[in-house]
């Protein structure tokens, strides 16, 4: 009987063992495929460098709450090598290519920005010198090389084996403010006086324009609510688009309409990737990681550039 009771024990110890080794290793992995996911914001956003730079003003402290702390394994490319590669300090424009086209027939920014991506991890650059600007992105030229999956738009964490001749998906999106038609949204700016630049004027966004907006540049100092309020990029895991493809398959607006799906988490209009919460990117270059208990009115605030929101969300 004892010998019995000492194996029920051991065994009974080995489970509890074993099950805390495969906890420890799921939450390692997670941690893992964070990092990763991070380290992809940080390297889509780092054309912030330039405008920091010219800037010189000291970055604000992160929020302990939210902040996502340094990554060593990130080294964003030198400023200088961001102007070689003719990158310009603001946000780009949310589509490229031919202008005279529908945004979902266009380029999207992403294209824009494959120069500045790490090449030893995936020789973006190469592809980038391929593709046809002057073709819509899904022309005969251009849908192959919208075929490749493109890491730095991938999630680590929930990775998506596209089957072959399917364009290769964008799991993070530019965000362009408040409501699904944001990034149509221009910048009006007012009458110059006389001998006065029209450049010393700085744009002024309609409250519910975001970053980002499919025909022109966003330059920072539009930017009112201040850099670090304000959402670049989010992680997005329903109604994926190719990544080449311009339009809502790459630029998003937090939709508060009555029908719209619930901002954060499995089934939401971002997240769904990581079991942490959403990812967000933002206009400093810092990542932060929002839960679905987020307030709506706290979200709708920080994707745009000019305030303005004011309106609860749909299932809040």
């Amino acid at each position: 009987m004892y010998r019995f009771i000492v194996v029920g024990v051991v065994g009974l110890s080995a489970i509890v063992i074993v099950g805390i080794l495969l906890t420890m290793l799921q939450k390692n992995r997670a941690n893992q495929d964070l990092l990763y996911s991070v380290n992809n914001f940080r390297e889509l956003g780092q054309f912030s460098e330039l405008y920091l730079s010219a800037d010189g003003k000291p970055r604000p402290p992160a929020d302990p709450r939210w902040a996502l702390g340094p990554d060593p394994k990130f080294a964003p490319q030198p400023v200088p090598e961001l102007e070689k590669l003719g990158i310009v300090a603001a946000i780009p424009a949310g589509t490229a290519g031919r202008m005279d086209l529908p945004p979902s027939e266009r380029l999207s920014w992403v294209f824009t920005l494959m120069p500045t991506f790490n090449q030893k991890r995936q020789a973006t650059a190469e592809l980038y010198g391929t593709v046809r600007t002057t073709e819509p992105w899904n022309s005969g030229s251009n849908r192959p090389i919208a075929e490749t999956r493109l890491q730095v738009v991938s999630s680590f964490a929930k990775p998506l084996n596209t089957p072959a001749g399917e364009p290769g998906p964008a799991q993070i999106v530019g965000l362009s403010g408040l409501g699904t038609d944001s990034a149509t949204l221009a910048l009006t700016g007012p009458t110059p006086l006389p001998g006065q630049a029209p450049g010393a004027i700085p744009l002024i966004a309609p409250p519910q324009a975001g970053c980002f907006r499919y025909d022109a540049v966003t330059p920072f100092p539009a930017i009112t609510d201040g850099l670090s309020q304000t959402i670049l990029f989010g992680d997005v895991s329903e109604n994926l688009g190719p990544w080449l493809q311009g339009g809502p398959s790459t630029v998003r607006g937090l939709d508060d309409g009555p029908n719209a799906a619930r901002p954060i988490g499995s089934g939401g209009q971002f997240g769904g990737n990581h079991r942490e919460g959403a990812l967000f990117g933002f206009a400093d270059h810092s990542v932060r990681i929002f839960t679905d208990r987020t307030d709506a009115l706290i979200l709708a605030g920080l994707v745009t550039i000019n305030g303005g929101a004011g309106q609860s969300l749909p299932g809040e």
